[in-house]
């Protein structure tokens, strides 16, 4: 759709600071820009010098921060409301906007690299969980197989056989003697504690991606009002929070062969009931001081 030209007289070689104007660009995400009907809104003269620069700001974000991209502003629209930041620059609210946006810049990549820190350990926990499962399965075909083409008196020494191979044996295969029968069977406690020391790994990390969205859903509530700054932290947070979720189903299979070895299960604390340190005024200020 061809947007309607307007009469703003365009500004030859407006300067920005470098800060501002070039974000960070690793690992971006896909935001959705203001309707059409709220940005014509902003960029008319009924709406406020201050609403102008939140939408020269979020623009910015938005701009910096997503991949599949609409457009937001036009080059036009862009040198206008940045006409406008640079006439008002020196206002206190704006002087704060400029350092929390410059502040955000620098924490962006924080965030991101959280969440995939995260996903990283997750990966590692359900691919040891899953391995646990599937060996056991493996090990159980075989039982049957040994079971019904395998004399009686041969069976424990072809089990052993197997059970020597260092593949078995790395993923927890044991021989088990149960009176007369001897079978294979996985050991849990083989991944138990990398498992376990894996998730306090997880846990820390959830906690520390909760403080920076803590910290930035409180700077973007009132000192930092730009909503693809919002949009981005809630869509690293919905990851975070899908991520996390998802290695339940692997670790109640995986409970249930500690339980049947006579073993603690292991605990996953909700999601929900891990907390980040609370958000203090200091921390809200730190975010300012780094961006100056």
């Amino acid at each position: 759709m061809t947007k309607k030209k307007t009469s703003w007289v365009r500004t030859p070689s407006i300067e920005i600071d470098e800060e501002i104007k070039v974000a960070l660009h690793t690992d971006r995400i896909t935001l959705r820009p203001p309707s059409r009907k709220k940005i014509d809104r902003v960029l008319s003269g009924n709406s406020s010098a201050k609403e102008k620069i939140l939408l020269y700001f979020d623009s910015l974000a938005y701009t910096n921060i997503t991949t599949d991209r609409e457009e937001y502003l036009t080059e036009e629209e862009t040198e206008y409301v940045c006409s406008v930041y640079l006439s008002s620059k020196k206002t206190v609210f704006i002087k704060e906007v400029a350092l929390f946006f410059k502040g955000f810049t620098i924490f962006k990549d924080s965030i991101k690299s959280t969440e995939h820190r995260v996903e990283l350990i997750s990966a590692y926990i359900k691919e040891s969980l899953r391995e646990t499962v599937l060996i056991r399965q493996v090990l159980e075909d075989i039982n049957q197989i040994t079971y019904n083409y395998i004399p009686e008196e041969n069976r424990e020494e072809a089990l052993k056989s197997i059970h020597t191979q260092a593949f078995y044996s790395m993923y927890g295969a044991k021989l088990t003697k149960n009176g007369s029968e001897v079978y294979l069977d996985v050991d849990p406690n083989k991944v138990k504690k990398e498992v376990e020391e894996a998730i306090k790994q997880l846990i820390g990390k959830v906690e520390e991606f909760k403080l920076f969205r803590d910290l930035f859903e409180t700077i973007t509530d009132k000192r930092l009002p730009l909503p693809s700054i919002r949009q981005y932290v809630k869509n690293c947070s919905n990851k975070v929070e899908e991520t996390y979720s998802e290695i339940t189903k692997g670790l109640n299979l995986f409970n249930r062969l500690l339980i049947a070895s006579g073993e603690q299960p292991l605990v996953l604390p909700t999601y929900e009931s891990i907390k980040s340190e609370e958000i203090t005024p200091e921390d809200i200020e730190s975010i300012k001081e780094i961006g100056r």
